[in-house]
């Protein structure tokens, strides 16, 4: 075989390895960043929809009976209101069992495992059948689970938003890649330009792969950066609407003659409502009748280091595919020169006996 095919093909052996460690990468951070969208997404919704599970649990301890709740038609349509991602509302009993609906009607609902609130988190969710599912649990006044809110959210309008997201990263990605290989273009001539040495075939990868590495680098780092801005703005929206809706309860009450001195254990309340909030700090109410909410910093450095890791060992396999790619190379190349030479040794033997 010609040397210049030998080099095409531990050249073409090398560039698929580097090539699919690339493309991985690219994936995984595309992943990681529709898990952290989706999250903040559901916990805005979630955070809606707070005001309703505390209505419902408030009449269910002044006697009212979930199977037989007064009015919970106009509850569940309140729900469907909130925001265009909401197709379906539901009240599941405590034993699985659909007691009211309103939207889209909940598909196979004998085959729905409904999950709960655990750790005292918000809600919990699940995706299944084109949709994704909330599920956020209604106590009774024991402190058990009297009944679980089921919200389905329409998975195809949120898929299309991370989706225009998602694409603007690809092309980011794309984009800095690009400007890489024009680099590395530009290095290659420098370095077997007229008077120097050809640049062999390992030299070759470990530049191909040095430049794969660097722009997969800056690519994490603006993206980190995106991240940690998109994250910070959804999940302040997050806490100003969890101040809003703890707002309009507290007014609510006042509306029926109650002033604001006369509001006893509401911090009690509050400190109850917070403890189920991982992004906020700090539930206070001033003088003036104001919930006030102060956003958890530590959350939002957690979610943001939470995605790093992510992408930190993302970049770590692909640092592992370019040096396979350039042992590939090496290995290539020792075992062309191997067989060359063995084929050459069989050529003299046969030439002498000749």
């Amino acid at each position: 075989m010609k040397q210049w095919k030998k080099d095409g093909l531990v050249y073409l052996l090398a560039f698929l390895c580097l090539f699919a460690g690339l493309c991985w990468t690219v994936r995984a951070k595309e992943r990681t960043v529709d898990d952290a969208y989706r999250t903040a997404q559901e916990t805005l919704r979630a955070t809606e929809l707070t005001q309703y599970i505390t209505s419902l649990e408030f009449g269910i301890r002044y006697g009212k009976n979930l199977e037989n709740y007064y009015n919970m038609d106009a509850v569940l349509q309140a729900v469907l209101r909130t925001s265009p991602y909401v197709e379906g509302a539901y009240i599941v009993s405590n034993q699985s069992v659909l007691l009211y609906s309103a939207g889209e009607p909940m598909p196979n609902p004998e085959q729905m495992t409904v999950l709960h609130n655990t750790d005292g988190a918000l809600y919990a969710s699940d995706e299944g059948q084109g949709y994704a599912f909330m599920f956020m649990d209604i106590s009774d006044p024991d402190g058990g689970v009297a009944g679980t809110l089921v919200v389905m959210l329409n998975n195809g309008i949120m898929n299309r938003l991370i989706e225009s997201y998602q694409s603007e990263g690809r092309v980011q990605s794309f984009v800095v890649l690009g400007e890489m290989l024009l680099l590395f273009i530009l290095v290659y001539t420098r370095l077997t330009r007229a008077g120097r040495r050809r640049l062999g075939a390992l030299g070759l990868a470990v530049l191909l792969a040095v430049t794969v590495l660097v722009a997969q680098a800056v690519d994490i780092g603006i993206e980190a950066v995106k991240l940690s801005v998109k994250l910070e703005t959804i999940t302040s929206q997050s806490v100003q609407k969890i101040a809003q809706v703890l707002q309009q309860q507290v007014e609510g009450v006042m509306d029926k003659g109650v002033g604001v001195d006369d509001l006893y254990d509401i911090y009690g309340w509050l400190d109850d409502i917070n403890e189920k909030l991982d992004m906020v700090q700090r539930l206070d109410f001033t003088e003036e009748g104001k919930v006030r909410a102060t956003m958890d910093s530590e959350y939002l450095a957690g979610r943001t280091l939470s995605a790093l890791g992510e992408m930190a060992l993302q970049y770590l396999i692909l640092a592992a595919a370019c040096a396979a790619a350039c042992v590939l190379t090496a290995l290539g190349r020792r075992l062309w020169r191997e067989r060359g030479g063995r084929i050459r040794r069989e050529e003299g033997l046969h030439a002498t006996a000749a």
